[in-house]
Parts: structure tokens; sequence; C-alpha cells
């Protein structure tokens, strides 16, 4: 993995082999947790939170009538 400034911001630049490795994908975020030990693990994760409602937001519309029909 190698860093770049992007606009006065910095960016990492990986393979497609790292991501795989990190069972990541483009748009990611990137965390270095520390452990007990004080040693850094490097984990991907999903897109920020309002990616994930907008999902749930997603599912909920598409099965609405489902979920008023077991509301009744």
């Amino acid at each position: 993995m190698k860093f770049i400034e992007i606009d006065g911001a910095v960016g990492a630049v990986s393979s497609e082999e790292a991501l795989a490795i990190l069972e990541a994908k483009i748009g990611d975020d990137l965390r270095l947790p520390l452990t007990e030990d004080g040693e850094v693990v490097l984990s991907a994760h999903a897109p920020c939170r309002e990616a994930r409602l907008e999902r749930g937001r997603a599912f909920i519309e598409k099965y609405r009538p489902t979920f008023e029909a077991l509301a009744k």
C-alpha cells in the first residue's frame, strides 16, 4: 500500500490483491484499531453510516406491503 497526496488530503493506493485480502472495495473506510498489546490491526469497514441507512430504507420500501400486512 502506498500513501499519496491528493488535493491536500492523503489517499492510499492499493493492489487488487490487498483489497481482496482485506475483503474491501472502493469506497470502504480503512480502520487502524489497536490491540490490547498496542499493535495495529488493519481492517476494512463498509461505507459511512448514511449509506447503510439508505440500504435499510430501500429494503423497508421494497417490502412495505408485507410489513403493513404483518402489522394488522
